[in-house]
């Protein structure tokens, strides 16, 4: 992915089978923990996002990081908004690379 890249995060809750929890309808923030520039997209305010599950997922699209600096890593967090304290936040680590 490079910079000014449009890219999409879908989020899946799961049960203790691996499979996708499909009664999970709660809110879940995507922002970003890491890295220099700014996350942005329709949707996004303040640097986040969020959404309600439907059948437990969601797909955050339209997503851009923007204005990164060297080191080119940025970290997104996607986090249950119901469960206060009571799960580790999920995260995923995205490298973005300059555009051409």
């Amino acid at each position: 992915m490079s910079s000014d890249s449009a890219f999409s995060v879908t989020v899946a809750a799961l049960d203790s089978y691996g499979n996708i929890d499909l009664t999970f309808t709660h809110s879940v923030k995507i922002d970003q923990t890491g890295g220099s520039g700014n996350l942005i997209g329709t949707g996004v305010s303040g640097g986040s996002i969020t959404k309600s599950l439907v059948d437990g997922q969601a797909t955050f699209g339209g997503l851009k990081l923007k204005g990164f600096k060297s080191p080119p890593d940025y970290t997104l967090r996607a986090t249950d908004m119901a469960e206060t304290g009571a799960l580790d936040p999920i995260t995923h680590d995205v490298t973005v690379t300059a555009g051409a």
